[in-house]
């Protein structure tokens, strides 16, 4: 991970994605995130984000991505000090600083925001909310930062204009190798996507992913999206 003259922390993406970079969320990404959350090549991918998708929607959640973002990297700069000082304090950090996936003109330099990245802690409840779901919730959420044993969970959308050309690959190999490895001490992670979803499984694969199943009928697209009731 490198700084900007901004001191913002920059991701770059390995050739032939040298003009691809992962930063933070700035709050005049709102119109590229609302216009790619209304195309249903997007959405209808997606299970977290409401539809319609508004400037109201990215008002409320903007503050929360901003927030993520720079408690993340203020527990980067506290570790790095650490590991500088003889790694006697913080060594391990909680989240990435880095979400917003943008796209840099080579000439003007001009960065187009063209996706989202986000790592967490697993979301057990929502492949079925029963009590041993619960437990392994709360016991991965109950262990302490850079624990071995975290299970991490990716998720992310990509601009349609940008699908197919290898860029969603290249930027979650970048985000495991550059941050969650050296920074989180990731071992286990995951990702999970919906069966008519081909591409996401395929981006996943080139990452060394490796399938496990098929959850059927775990969750319900509401009706906004698909214009119908059922799962």
């Amino acid at each position: 991970m490198e700084f900007d003259s901004n001191d913002s922390p920059i991701i770059r993406l390995s050739a032939p994605h040298t003009n691809i970079t992962i930063t933070p969320p700035r709050y005049s990404d709102g119109e590229a995130v609302i216009s790619m959350l209304s195309d249903p090549r997007v959405y209808m991918n997606l299970a977290g984000p409401p539809y319609p998708y508004a400037r109201k929607e990215w008002d409320e959640w903007f503050p929360i991505i901003e927030k993520g973002s720079h408690d993340a990297l203020l527990d980067w700069r506290e570790a790095e000090k650490s590991r500088k000082d003889g790694g006697y304090g913080k060594r391990w950090v909680k989240g990435a600083p880095v979400i917003a996936i943008r796209d840099v003109d080579p000439v003007t330099r001009e960065q187009k925001l063209i996706g989202i990245i986000g790592v967490a802690r697993m979301d057990f409840m929502i492949k079925a909310a029963n009590d041993e779901n619960k437990r392994r919730q709360e016991v991965n959420e109950a262990l302490d930062a850079g624990d071995p044993e975290i299970v991490w969970e990716l998720g992310f959308y990509l601009a349609p204009s940008h699908h197919g050309r290898g860029i969603m690959p290249a930027t979650i190999r970048a985000l495991i190798h550059d941050f969650m490895i050296p920074y989180m001490n990731a071992y286990v992670i995951a990702g999970s996507y919906f069966q008519h979803n081909a591409g996401s499984r395929k981006v996943f694969e080139k990452n060394g992913f490796v399938f496990e199943g098929v959850i059927p009928d775990c969750f319900e697209l509401p009706e906004s999206k698909t214009g119908v009731k059922g799962k």
